[in-house]
């Protein structure tokens, strides 16, 4: 089995700075233009008032964001922020934060494997929406989602590399193709995969990293329509800068548990902007 690293970025272990190089970005990625994910959230982690971790999340609806388990298990609070394009800017016009007040994870998450890596943060207050703020559908679909070759967007804000102690300042996107499962079987280990976890090609050097964990993987529909299929859960070592295979957590089989937690059930949002390669 490889060496896995969490994907989240813990403050603990990173002196976090914001960058100011415009090189350092999602790896091999696009800069995101103002609005283009107006659903896309920036999760900080506090314990005992200390932030510990940032990570990436979709508003699924006005009070709720979806993001990973990593990023939300063992803090004390949660601040999340809305319709940030430039988070290093001191103010942004549309720019929103605020607080959960609760976050439901699935009982069989743990940390080792990365089962279950999903979680519900509930905001303390229901955000209004705006053009730089609105919420995304999610995906019923496990099979043909999932299916090799099939792409989806991943916007964040994570680094360009191990090692690297810094978060980019703009929001950054590319596109993946989903693989084989066996792909990254080989990579991880035999029984490694589940059926609720996916593989994606980073081949190109282009995809998530650390400070990514928690975002979406975003398909869009022949008629602009957006859906959430999975979250960013974990990567290899190496991943970042030699291509290999990276894991999300498929969203598709958590949504009776997610419409248990909080009502929601999957709808369709239709894209604000075309998102091109």
């Amino acid at each position: 089995m490889k060496c896995l690293l969490l994907c989240a970025i813990l403050v603990s272990c990173f002196c976090f700075t914001i960058s100011e190089n415009p090189e350092e970005h999602i790896v091999g990625g696009n800069v995101a233009t103002s609005k283009l994910f107006p659903w896309m959230s920036l999760v900080e982690a506090f314990w005992k008032g200390q932030v510990f971790s940032y990570c990436g999340g979709a508003l699924i609806s006005r009070d709720y964001v979806l993001t990973a388990a990593q990023c939300v298990v063992g803090s004390t609070s949660l601040t999340i922020w809305l319709g940030a394009h430039n988070i290093s800017a001191p103010t942004e016009f549309g720019r929103v934060k605020l607080y959960g007040d609760v976050f439901f994870v699935p009982d069989g998450y743990n940390d080792v494997f990365y089962d279950d890596d999903i979680a519900l943060v509930h905001l303390a207050r229901p955000v209004t929406l705006s053009p730089y703020i609105n919420f995304i559908g999610l995906s019923t679909d496990q099979e043909l989602d999932f299916t090799p070759g099939n792409a989806g967007v991943v916007p964040g804000w994570g680094f360009i590399r191990q090692g690297a102690n810094k978060m980019n300042d703009v929001l950054m996107y590319s596109f993946n193709e989903v693989a084989a499962t066996s792909v990254c079987e080989t990579r991880y280990g035999a029984g490694w995969m589940t059926p609720k976890k996916a593989c994606v090609s980073t081949t190109g050097g282009r995809g998530p990293c650390y400070g990514d964990a928690g975002g979406p993987l975003v398909k869009q529909l022949e008629d602009g329509t957006l859906q959430v299929m999975a979250i960013f859960s974990f990567l290899d070592t190496d991943s970042c800068i030699k291509g290999f295979p990276v894991g999300f957590t498929k969203v598709a089989p958590y949504l009776e548990w997610m419409y248990n937690v909080s009502g929601i059930q999957p709808f369709r949002q239709p894209a604000a902007h075309q998102i091109h390669h």
